[in-house]
């Protein structure tokens, strides 16, 4: 009977890459799944991919040739090119092989999560001659040092206060946060 034997997902093309469990919105990642026969790899004969993202809408594509990357007598190894999309949580990842043409199935699934990727506050930060004073990009020697960082998109909440944390570095490796 037909076997799905191993379904992941990885960070790279085949024969290499991490597995992966999550991504973020917008990442490349490769759907890589290994199908046996005992009747031998040409008695498989479709093998159908379905990402179904959080929302419960599924996209589905069926694997051909060209998604082959490896074949031995009795099994397949497909890889599908998943660029992800916008939508953000947990997408149910399943991939169905079919044996020749009496409906003999086999199948696996995996849950994949994506997330937005964390890119920081924009801000602007600048050295300044005082607590909140003017900018400046000298100081004497021995005296203290201000940053001031500003917070380009403001808060998404005006009732929290944002935390920000700056670590400056001099040319000696002294370094403050």
């Amino acid at each position: 009977m037909i076997d799905v034997t191993s379904l992941g997902i990885y960070d790279a093309a085949y024969a290499g890459g991490t597995s992966l469990t999550g991504a973020s919105n917008g990442e490349t990642v490769y759907v890589r799944a290994s199908v046996s026969d005992p009747f031998g790899a040409s008695d498989i004969t479709t093998v159908t991919l379905t990402l179904t993202d959080p929302n419960n809408s599924p996209t589905t594509v069926t694997l051909s040739g060209g998604n082959v990357v490896a074949t031995t007598t009795e099994s397949k190894t497909y890889e599908y090119v998943w660029n992800t999309g916008v939508t953000e949580g947990v997408y149910t990842v399943k991939l169905t092989a079919n044996e020749g043409y009496e409906g003999i199935t086999d199948s696996a699934s995996m849950p994949f999560t994506l997330r937005y990727q964390d890119t920081g506050t924009p801000s602007i930060s600048e050295f300044t001659s005082g607590n909140n004073g003017t900018a400046t990009s000298t100081y004497t020697q021995n005296s203290t040092v201000c940053v001031r960082v500003t917070d380009i998109d403001q808060n998404t909440d005006a009732g929290v206060a944002e935390t920000i944390t700056a670590v400056i570095t001099s040319s000696s490796g002294d370094s403050e946060t």
